[in-house]
């Protein structure tokens, strides 16, 4: 008897969860706060070229920021050249104040920037959808 009422129970507790009842949120959707945008240049380009990247990487950015919100959108941008491979970061504001999601400005840093085969956008984040 007592074995079929603990039967009984289990599957009265397993019926309230698989029928959507009761939400199971394992781990909850978390955007990430900044966005990296990586070139790599053929191995021994002049450094004038890598410098062009750079430039046309953190203007590109520029100009969608200033579209967006200014300081609302990004806090910060740093780039990093190790020989020929070009990264810059942007740091995003707060989720709370800043006007588009990380996946919205890597999705108009990708339209803004010129055709580069080799260029790699990173939006860092959880979840593709917008």
């Amino acid at each position: 008897m007592t074995v079929a009422v603990g039967c009984a129970v289990f599957m009265i507790v397993l019926g309230i969860v698989f029928s959507g009842r009761i939400g199971v949120i394992l781990m909850p959707r978390v955007e990430s706060d900044y966005a990296v945008a990586t070139a790599a240049l053929p191995f021994g380009s002049p450094s004038e070229d890598v410098i062009a990247t750079r430039d046309q990487l953190t203007g590109s950015l520029q100009r969608i920021i200033e579209k967006n919100g200014g300081e609302q959108l990004v806090t910060d941008i740093f780039t990093h050249i190790d020989n020929n491979e070009v990264e810059v970061t942007a740091y995003l504001a707060d989720a709370d104040i800043r006007t588009l999601s990380t996946i919205a400005l890597t999705k108009l840093w990708r339209k803004e920037l010129p055709h580069y085969p080799i260029l790699m956008l990173n939006p860092t984040s959880v979840s593709e959808k917008e």
